[in-house]
Parts: C-alpha cells; sequence; structure tokens
C-alpha cells in the first residue's frame, strides 16, 4: 500500500511539473503542501492527501488529477480554469484576460496571428507578403525574399533596385550621380573618366586602347611590353637607355652607365675601385672583398665576414649580425632596445622589442605576443593596449562577454592580460586589467563624448586626406565637424570640462587623457577554464565573480549585493540578497532570514517555524500551528 502511493505521488509530482503555470499553482494550493490549514475539530476538514483532500472550499480527488475551490476547477490534462484563466489539452491550448493561443493561432492585446500563415499587429504579414501601416500611408511593403519596399526612393524587385540617389539592374547596370556601369561600359560624370574593360579606358590623364597606353600629363607613352617612354628612360625589345644617367645596356647581358658597368659576368666600376668576375672573386665600394664563398672586410668600426652558407658575421656599433648554418643559429642587435636570437630552424628562439620580451622552446613553452607556432603544452600570451594613457571604456560588457553577472552593461577597455593555455584545451587562465568609468560617473554622457571625439576625429581625418572628394562631400563632411563640437561642448559643459575645442589630433589625445585621468578606474579581471570549463571554470571582474568546479559539484556566485554558494546542486546551499538571506543543510534542513522575519523547516513542512514580527507559526507534519 505504501509503495502504491508512493509511486502514485512521484507520478502526481511528474504530471505537475508538465502542466502550465496556472494548473500547476492550483495544484499546489489546493493540496496540504501548499496551504496553511486551520486545525478545526467539527470535522470540516478531510485530509486523505493524495487520494482525497477537503478544507473550507477547497477539494482536490487523486491529487493532482481534479480539484475544486472559489476560483475555478481542474480536470487534468484535459481542461483547467482559474478566475480569467483557462486551458485545453495545455499545451495545445490557453488563454486569459490579456491574450493566449490555439495550436498555431495567437492573440494578444495589438497583434493576432498563425503561425506561419499570417501575423497580423503593427508588422503584418500573410504569407511571403508583409506590410507595415502607420495609419496614414506604408511604411514599407514587400514580398520576401522578391520585392521590398521603402519610401518612393528606396526599393528593389529582383535584381532591379533604386534609392535616392542610384538605380540598376543587378549585375548588368547601375547608374548613379558619381558612378555608371553598362556591362563592360562605365563612366564617372565628375571626374570624366571612362572605360570598356578590358579592352579600353580613360582614368585622369592616363588613357589605354589595347597594348596602347600614353598619359597626356607627363607625356609617357607605350606599346605593352614592346616599347616604352617613360621620362628619360626608353626600352624597345632588350634595348634600353636613359638620357638622364647615359646610361644604356642590352638585357640582360650588358649595362653601361657613367661609374657601374657590366658585361656578362664580368663587372667593374669606372670611378671607384671595385670589380670582379660574378661569382668567383669581387672587390666592393665598401671595403668588403670576396672570393668564391669567402667574404671579408673591416671597417674604423665595424667588421664582417663569413663562408656561404656556413656562417657570416657583420658588427658595428649599433648592429650586430651572426648567423650559423642559415638555420642552426641566428642572433640579431639593432641599438640597446632591439635583439632578438633564435636556434634549431626557430624552435628556440628570445626577442626583446620596444621593451617587450617574447621567447619560446617549442613544443614545450611559447611567451609573448605571439606570433610564433602555438605550444601544444604551455602557451602564454601578454597583450597590452598600444595607447593605454588614453584608452576609454568602448566595449559594452566584461572581457567575459554580456553574460556576465546580472546582464548589466560594463563599459570597458582591457588595458592589458596575459593568457596561458596549457596542454590547449587541458586548461585555459587569464589574468588582466580594464579600464571602467568611475562610480558615481555620469557613464550616459561620458559615452556620448567618447562617441562624438571619435566621429569628429574621423571626419576631420577624411576632409584632411580627400583631396578627391567633391565639393559637395566635403561641405558635408565640414558640417558633421561642427555637429561634433556642438556635441562636444554640452557633453563638456555637463561634465565640467575645461579644454578647448579640439582641432587638430593632438587636442583629441588631450581631451581622452584628461577623462581617462578624471573620471575612469581600474579593475583587475581573471578567467580560469579547465577541459574548456567542462569540469571547472571561474570569472571574476573587480569585486563579483561566477565559477563551478568539480563538474559542477560546486557553484559559487557574487555579484552587486548577491551572492550564491551551492554545493552538490540543492543539497548544500548558501544564498544572500541585501539583508536576505537562505541557507539549506542536509538532510534538507532550509534557513530564511531576512529584517524581522525568521523561518526554518525540515523536509519541507514535515517540520518547520516561523517567525514573523513577533508572530510565530509553524507545521508538523504538514499540520499548521501558530499565529497566520
Amino acid at each position: 500500500m505504501k509503495r502504491s502511493i508512493g509511486l502514485l505521488a512521484a507520478g502526481a509530482l511528474l504530471l505537475l511539473s508538465c502542466m502550465g503555470c496556472v494548473s500547476g499553482d492550483r495544484a499546489l494550493r489546493n493540496s496540504p503542501a501548499g496551504r496553511k490549514i486551520e486545525v478545526r475539530f467539527d470535522g470540516s476538514t478531510v485530509n486523505l492527501w493524495p487520494l482525497y483532500y477537503h478544507s473550507g472550499d477547497f477539494t482536490s480527488v487523486l491529487w493532482p488529477l481534479f480539484d475544486l475551490d472559489s476560483r475555478g476547477f481542474a480536470v487534468r490534462p484535459f481542461f483547467h480554469h482559474d478566475r480569467d484563466a483557462a486551458a485545453i489539452l495545455w499545451p495545445l491550448s490557453g488563454w486569459d484576460h490579456s491574450g493566449g493561443w490555439a495550436l498555431t493561432a495567437y492573440w494578444r492585446e495589438g497583434y493576432c496571428g498563425m503561425f506561419p500563415l499570417f501575423h497580423s499587429g503593427k508588422f503584418h504579414t500573410v504569407g511571403p507578403f508583409f506590410w507595415e501601416h502607420d495609419g496614414e500611408k506604408f511604411t514599407y511593403l514587400g514580398m520576401f525574399p522578391l520585392i521590398y519596399y521603402w519610401k518612393p526612393d528606396n526599393w528593389f524587385a529582383g535584381p532591379v533596385w533604386r534609392t535616392h540617389d542610384s538605380g540598376g539592374l543587378f549585375p548588368v547596370l547601375w547608374l548613379s550621380d558619381d558612378f555608371n556601369l553598362a556591362g563592360p561600359a562605365w563612366w564617372d560624370y565628375d571626374s570624366g573618366n571612362f572605360g570598356l574593360f578590358p579592352v579600353q579606358w580613360k582614368v585622369d590623364n592616363f588613357n589605354m586602347i589595347g597594348p596602347a597606353w600614353w598619359n597626356c600629363g607627363s607625356g609617357n607613352w607605350g606599346f605593352f611590353p614592346l616599347v616604352w617612354n617613360i621620362n628619360r628612360f626608353h626600352a624597345a625589345g632588350p634595348v634600353w637607355w636613359n638620357y638622364g644617367n647615359q646610361s644604356w645596356g642590352v638585357f640582360p647581358l650588358v649595362k653601361i652607365s657613367q661609374d657601374y658597368r657590366i658585361i656578362g659576368p664580368v663587372w667593374w666600376r669606372k670611378k671607384q675601385p671595385g670589380g670582379g668576375f660574378f661569382p668567383l672573386f669581387g672587390l666592393y665600394a665598401n671595403g668588403t672583398r670576396q672570393a668564391g664563398p669567402v667574404w671579408w672586410g673591416s671597417g674604423e668600426k665595424s667588421r664582417k665576414h663569413g663562408f656561404f652558407p656556413l656562417y657570416w658575421y657583420e658588427s658595428d656599433a649599433d648592429r650586430t649580425e651572426f648567423n650559423l648554418g642559415l638555420v642552426l643559429f641566428m642572433l640579431n642587435r639593432s641599438g640597446q632596445e632591439n635583439m632578438n636570437w633564435w636556434a634549431a630552424g626557430g624552435l628556440a628562439g628570445c626577442e626583446k622589442y620596444g621593451g617587450h620580451l617574447n621567447w619560446r622552446f617549442w613544443p614545450l613553452v611559447n611567451y609573448g605576443r605571439g606570433g610564433a607556432l602555438p605550444s601544444p603544452v604551455l602557451q602564454i600570451t601578454d597583450d597590452e593596449h598600444r595607447d593605454r594613457p588614453q584608452a576609454l571604456p568602448d566595449d559594452r560588457y566584461t572581457p567575459f562577454g554580456k553574460s556576465f553577472g546580472d546582464g548589466r552593461e560594463w563599459r570597458n577597455v582591457t588595458l592589458e592580460n596575459r593568457k596561458t593555455y596549457i596542454g590547449t584545451l587541458l586548461a585555459f587562465h587569464e589574468t588582466g586589467t580594464s579600464r571602467v568609468w568611475r562610480p558615481g560617473a555620469d557613464s550616459a554622457t561620458l559615452d556620448q563624448l567618447r562617441c562624438a571625439l571619435d566621429d569628429m576625429e574621423r571626419n576631420l581625418i577624411q576632409l584632411d586626406n580627400g583631396r578627391n572628394f567633391t565639393e559637395a562631400r566635403k561641405a558635408e563632411l565640414r558640417e558633421s565637424l561642427q555637429n561634433g563640437k556642438k556635441r562636444i561642448a554640452e557633453c563638456g559643459e555637463k561634465l565640467q570640462i575645461a579644454l578647448s575645442l579640439p582641432e587638430k589630433k593632438e587636442d583629441f589625445t588631450a581631451w581622452r587623457r584628461l577623462l581617462a585621468e578624471r573620471f575612469c578606474t581600474e579593475v583587475d579581471f581573471l578567467e580560469h577554464r579547465t577541459l574548456c570549463g567542462l569540469t571547472s571554470w571561474y570569472e571574476q571582474f573587480g569585486d563579483e565573480y561566477r565559477g563551478q568546479f568539480g563538474m559542477g559539484a560546486v557553484i559559487i556566485r557574487k555579484y552587486a549585493d548577491k551572492s550564491d554558494f551551492r554545493l552538490l546542486g540543492f543539497l548544500c546551499r548558501e544564498k544572500h540578497d541585501g539583508d536576505s538571506s537562505e541557507y539549506l543543510y542536509p538532510p534538507f534542513i532550509s534557513v530564511k532570514e531576512s529584517p524581522g522575519r525568521c523561518r526554518w523547516s525540515f523536509l519541507y513542512r514535515v517540520f518547520s517555524y516561523e517567525n514573523n514580527d513577533g508572530r510565530k507559526s509553524g507545521h508538523i507534519f504538514f499540520i499548521p500551528w501558530g499565529e497566520k
């Protein structure tokens, strides 16, 4: 008998989990587990739950299959009714005062529809047709994906399209104020350029018809690849000559110039000592001598020697280069700050450049900014923001994405970070520092000011570099600069910034540096993963964190004034929300505390105690006692 009742209760709970929200609430409310029952001696309360239960106007039979009260009744899973909410064969249908659904049909205040046949509301669809009407005229309409219409000058119908200043037939025809195309022919009204691809074109002063080309501005011309006339350089087949330095030759056999001459493998200088017979010997102007694979030379502060391809060495006051066997070992030094060496074809090496250090012993370990083949054993990557002093928060979320914390937006910028990969996928660890807006700062105005500075600087660069822009485009950029100054002035006034409005690149740097110093603070962040997060992961941004360990056996989280700690799911839990706290200890002992209220229970309401502002109550085997 006990086993049958247990199976019935387990089945009821499983069935209850599949019911709708209204039906589930009714089922819990109409049972000893969901209601404080007054102890009566007049026989009006009958508790044979789950077979039969009655108290006041609450009645249930074979819970949760049937229940009845003054708010409605339920015959699950066929029908349930609770005040203005009802459902037939949930989840096939359901409705309340605000709307509902039946199979694929749905309705609510302001819209209705039947998926996927039609939808009616602010936005309307009937199969592939869609439109929006604002009460006076159509905002847009179309037939997906063939036709789209938005305002008289923005539409397309298949390959035909039209905008406010252009139109065409894709990909054959394009007509606009600036650029036009009809098949292989193209032209531009403003510049006068035109062409017929690939036979002819005219671009500014450059013209081409087939292999012949000429430039009206410079006078250059040619017939590709036989004849060239470029400034003072001329070529006719393999013969070439240059009037500028009085040189001529026959490619690749002869070259004769004022100071250098070559005939076949023999070369010599006319004004300076030097000559040779390639590749047997040579004497070069910088004092370098070569005899077969051996070369050497020396100066006042430098020296060099080598045996090709076994090794070579060059050194002076500012530079050293040494190479042994091409791939065996290489050393380069320039100045006092920059140095790099590598050995065994680059498998081992070290690089110091601009104050940054990279080194590797592949495949065991790589350290630095990356660029080399990642190590499958231990990969450590360091990075730092290039413009750290003036970097402003421009990302909406933390380095872990938008899922961190309670979904709030964190405007931040990463200043530096170090990523460590152990065994490629075995473990990952990252630490770093981010810059965020200081707590209490007017972040909305600061975001507007940052965007205004970026837009104005970008427009100023375009105006300075846009020599080929039309006057209309230049006038548009000047107007954008004036609007940007107004936006910056308004934001600066709100933030009480006394800097003059930016006019050149240095001014933008000064504004950003001031915002970073006055309105920003720096926070540390940390991320940890093992087996891509399957066994454990942990994320921390400032004082807030979240994570899980032991494949979910331990879960921790803290954000704002809320925190949560779980051990083996809900076996053991500690939760804080402001001044309220909840504790769950095995075996099924629950404690809740909040200002003026304390409550504890064992096995839900088998034994419970509650003190609510001095009013004490509880349960003994689901039977309530004390004050309400």
